[in-house]
């Protein structure tokens, strides 16, 4: 009982992880991107000028 249990709960994790994961990918540079991806774009614009 105490695995089938358990194993319930590490499926029900990777779930949220990979929902988690899904969202933040699809907030991406369309709405608000993360600073990462703000500083890389401003890089290539300096080497491209």
């Amino acid at each position: 009982m105490v695995k089938e249990t358990n194993s319930i709960f590490e499926k029900q994790q990777t779930l949220l992880k990979d929902f988690r994961n899904d969202n933040f990918r699809k907030m991406g540079p369309g709405r608000s991107p993360p600073l990462s991806f703000a500083t890389r774009s401003e890089k290539v614009k300096k080497i491209q000028n």
